[in-house]
């Protein structure tokens, strides 16, 4: 495993008076792809915000090991009214340090965008809405990006672009974490896993390890394997 860029320590995550995490523990591999999995409810956003420094656990740690500002895509993007896709990345550009950060043109054709610099953003369908979401994600060219579930709602073609996209950014040397559901789409590419159950982490380390662990044949085979089985 790589070096790491966060880790999480004993964390306790509380969301709406609910404690979903107690004792988890995670690192986040620089250069690799991670996936947060486990069943509806049990913390994976939660986890995912706290790992961003977006909300502060009820207990344990959380450090980032390298410079923020980090590129962070939520559950349920949304974006103001009244502006124009290019004039939205060029707000969100204008945030990102000196002499960093990808021009809106590049990043729009990254994520399959190009030529719709023009359109108002509160007209984007959900699919496009998403994958604008991913634009704004990767404009400060950041070295950690953490985004749930970026394939909600996207077609196979679109999913397919994604994991391109993802599989591009691990590869030039960001380390991706994501909360995702789609795990026969992302094991392909998938390297570091935490599972998610029973007000913890059930099982987390490389893929290739845990699959060896369990002989199971891919991230979906492996999840319904622990489910059945931890969580």
């Amino acid at each position: 495993m790589s070096v790491p860029v966060i880790t999480a320590d004993e964390l306790t995550l509380i969301r709406g008076g609910r404690q979903l995490c107690t004792g988890c523990t995670v690192t986040v591999p620089a250069t690799e792809l991670t996936v947060i999995a486990g069943p509806n409810g049990s913390g994976k956003t939660t986890l995912l915000e706290a790992l961003a420094g977006l909300r502060e656990p009820a207990g344990g740690g959380v450090r980032q090991l390298v410079d923020p500002p980090f590129g962070y895509l939520p559950q349920r993007p949304s974006f103001r009214g009244g502006f124009t896709v290019i004039e939205t990345l060029r707000h969100y550009r204008q945030f990102t340090p000196r002499g960093r950060g990808l021009s809106p043109e590049d990043v729009l054709a990254k994520v399959g965008l190009t030529g719709r610099d023009g359109d108002p953003v509160d007209a984007l369908s959900g699919g496009m809405t998403r994958l604008f979401a991913l634009a704004v994600a990767l404009i400060g060219d950041p070295a950690v990006l953490l985004l749930d579930e970026p394939m909600s709602g996207l077609d196979p073609q679109m999913r397919d672009a994604i994991v391109g996209i993802l599989r591009a950014e691990r590869d030039r040397g960001r380390a991706v974490v994501m909360v995702t559901h789609a795990l026969e789409t992302i094991s392909p590419i998938a390297d570091h896993v935490v599972l998610l159950g029973g007000g913890g982490t059930t099982r987390t380390g490389p893929l290739a390890q845990l699959l060896e662990e369990t002989d199971t044949g891919g991230l979906a085979d492996l999840y319904r394997s622990v489910t059945e089985s931890d969580l």
